[in-house]
């Protein structure tokens, strides 16, 4: 990590610290989130109304296989680990589309295999359009291009505000390799970040 580099200030090691906490959140989810798209494949698990129930009143009664065992599994992640993976790297003020994400994961589990996938790979999009606009972030402080407070303090909306770009810090060049389809996504949703 760059976390460590010389001639940065506090504020910034302590985002550049942060920013690598939630790169490797946001990695974990993706994880859960690839999990849970493996089981949602057609005859993997239950789905369509009331799905979840049957699962577990399947499962609990020994009648369901590992159709119902994976349902269970799904709806435990779905409302479980990628939920709150999710929650923790998108914080308390999330993006209308991060919001809507976050709903419909939490109701996948009763959707059909078709839309399960969509569902997932659409929060896999948005975790990794995260890394992308988090990464961004971090090469544009590694190069004294990113805003901080002066010495006022000041913390308005613009007020305070300078670019650090008389640091003489130099870019080490090893700007992060994003795709353009991920990077058109983390404009769009992260742009204004």
């Amino acid at each position: 990590g760059g976390a460590s580099g010389k001639g940065l200030e506090s504020d910034e090691r302590k985002k550049l610290i942060e920013i690598e906490e939630n790169n490797n959140s946001t990695k974990q989810a993706i994880t859960s989130l690839k999990k849970m798209l493996a089981l949602a494949g057609d005859d993997k698990t239950y789905s369509g109304f009331a799905a979840s129930q049957r699962a577990a009143v399947a499962s609990n009664l020994g009648i369901g296989g590992k159709q119902a065992d994976n349902t269970v599994l799904y709806d435990s992640l779905a409302t479980g680990q990628a939920l709150e993976q999710l929650r923790s790297i998108f914080g308390g003020n999330p993006t209308e589309g991060e919001r809507k994400i976050l709903l419909e994961i939490q109701a996948s589990s009763n959707k059909t295999p078709a839309q399960k996938k969509a569902i997932l790979n659409n929060a896999i999009k948005m975790a990794e359009a995260r890394i992308a606009s988090n990464n961004k972030t971090a090469q544009r402080i590694r190069t004294g291009e990113y805003a901080t407070t002066t010495d006022t303090g000041a913390t308005q909306s613009g007020a305070g505000y300078r670019t650090n770009k008389n640091h003489g810090r130099k870019g080490t060049g090893n700007k992060p390799k994003v795709s353009p389809t991920v990077q058109k996504y983390a404009d769009k949703h992260f742009g204004g970040r």
